[in-house]
């Protein structure tokens, strides 16, 4: 029953694999195999609190069971669990000290939680035991990319790319070092690359004509921007670049990017210059670009006064600051917030994940 379930959850048919698992285990109450094979399939499925369930009844069984540990850390991380998702993996790292995936894992939770001094250590072990993987250099590299380590980041990044030519997240971030750097004819080449491989990668596009507009090259960026919201229609910032760039040359087509972006900000329900930044800077977060983030939200405090849209501006703000390792500032956002949003849980989590922090600082001095 439970090999049955693995070939059934091989070729993707879920339903089919857990009920083959459920009578094993049930066949078969000390089955830890069937119990982890069970977890697994219902987080595939995204039931990830039934998956947890399940792959606990095998830790249960084998207290020891390093692919059932593993799996319960990433179930973990995925319920927002980051603080002991960083635990289980640690335990696997202690375990398989000798393990790069094991430290991968581990860095991987760490930098979740905000500990990206603590994630660059474990990536660092990741590469020193596995030299010739490319995923410990990219995440060595994106870490150090966080903390604004950039000419540190940008040789282990290309470490990366040379492991894994066709690896668009490592060329991705080594494109906004470059940008960061003022390197933007490095960072058109490199998204040029990304784009080549990925056709439809709004992101990679966005960024490439926000590279081509600072070097004065309008026209090509405008292509690359009219790709953006062709694969996502709502690209808030693709669309109102377009209608401010396309005004001289282009007034009518201008004024059609400009009502579809009107458009968006209604749907979305953005009322003012300050929602419109916030907006744009959730952008810039999602790929990375820190300081751009930063930048327009803290520029969307300024013209928000007491506006509507604080509590979530202070809260944006405060969860960039600690991704990109900035914990004082971060803390101190999140508080201003929580004034405003006294009861909301990504605040209250964030805060009690640097509390933790703080408190394991202090017992290592």
């Amino acid at each position: 029953q439970n090999n049955l379930g693995t070939l059934y959850g091989q070729q993707g048919k879920n339903s089919q694999a857990e009920k083959l698992f459920r009578k094993a285990v049930e066949n078969y109450p000390k089955y830890a195999q069937a119990y982890l094979n069970l977890g697994l399939t219902l987080a595939a499925q995204n039931r990830f609190s039934e998956g947890k369930k399940e792959i606990e009844s095998a830790l249960e069984i084998a207290p020891d069971h390093i692919a059932a540990l593993t799996a319960l850390g990433m179930v973990q991380a995925r319920l927002g669990q980051l603080q002991e998702s960083g635990q289980t993996f640690r335990k696997v790292a202690n375990m398989q000290p000798q393990s790069a995936e094991a430290h991968l894992n581990l860095g991987i939770a760490l930098a979740d939680g905000y500990d990206l001094e603590g994630a660059l250590k474990e990536f660092s072990e990741a590469v020193r035991l596995a030299p010739n993987t490319a995923a410990g250099y990219y995440n060595k590299g994106r870490v150090l990319h966080d903390l604004h380590r950039y000419d540190e980041a940008r040789p282990v990044l290309e470490t990366a790319c040379r492991l894994a030519p066709d690896d668009s997240p490592a060329l991705f971030v080594l494109a906004i070092i470059e940008r960061q750097l003022d390197n933007n004819s490095r960072a058109v080449e490199l998204l040029r690359k990304i784009v080549a491989l990925e056709p439809r990668n709004a992101e990679a596009h966005f960024q490439l004509g926000q590279n081509l507009s600072r070097l004065g090259r309008a026209t090509e960026a405008i292509v690359h921007w009219e790709k953006v919201v062709e694969v996502n229609p709502e690209h808030g910032e693709a669309l109102y670049n377009l209608s401010r760039t396309l005004n001289k040359e282009d007034p009518q087509r201008a004024k059609r990017y400009q009502e579809r972006f009107l458009e968006f900000q209604t749907k979305r329900q953005i009322t003012d210059r300050a929602e419109t930044l916030g907006n744009f800077a959730l952008a810039s977060a999602n790929a990375r670009d820190w300081p751009q983030a930063i930048q327009q939200l803290k520029e969307a405090l300024e013209v928000c006064g007491q506006c509507r849209s604080l509590g979530d501006i202070h809260k944006n703000l405060g969860l960039i600051y600690c991704k990109s390792g900035n914990l004082k500032n971060g803390e101190e956002q999140l508080r201003l917030a929580l004034k405003v949003k006294p009861n909301d849980e990504d605040v209250l989590k964030s805060l009690r994940i640097i509390e933790s922090l703080q408190s394991q600082q202090t017992s290592l001095k």
